[in-house]
């Protein structure tokens, strides 16, 4: 996955799954490489949401993909709600990014200014999307 490749990171996720080993995890990755590598968030949903009720509680990472995967089909409750789910158990930046998108996306100017300068304040400079995020801000920050 790290590497970018699409085809063997899915054959180790889908070896896991079929063997049964960590599954909520193999579930996360696969649909992650679904989402992220395949650009597939229709399928990448169907795996995150079984990682979701394999391992419901304090299980941080399936949410934020899924969160992805609507916004990038365009339907915004979903990512608001997966977004505030996964600040409630751990308050790291890439949450408050994603909400804030789908809150911009929404129209929700300020409340995505809110959450877009409280993941800047967390954010690593060096974190993938952190350019993304400075965009964010800019559009968040335009008179509509």
């Amino acid at each position: 996955f790290g590497k970018g490749e699409a085809k063997g990171a899915y054959e180790d996720f889908d070896y896991l799954i079929k063997a049964g080993i960590q599954l909520a995890g193999a579930y996360n990755g696969r649909g992650r490489v679904l989402l992220v590598l395949m650009d597939d968030p229709d399928r990448a949903l169907q795996d995150l949401n079984e990682a979701l009720r394999l391992k419901p509680e304090g299980y941080v990472l399936p949410y934020i993909p899924p969160a992805k995967a609507h916004l990038m089909r365009k339907t915004y409750n979903g990512p608001t709600a997966d977004a505030t789910k996964a600040i409630s158990i751990s308050a790291w930046p890439e949450p408050f990014h994603t909400r804030g998108l789908a809150k911009l996306a929404k129209g929700d100017r300020a409340g995505a200014l809110a959450d877009l300068e409280t993941a800047l304040n967390k954010i690593n400079k060096n974190a993938p999307y952190y350019q993304d995020l400075l965009k964010a801000i800019d559009r968040a920050k335009q008179k509509p």
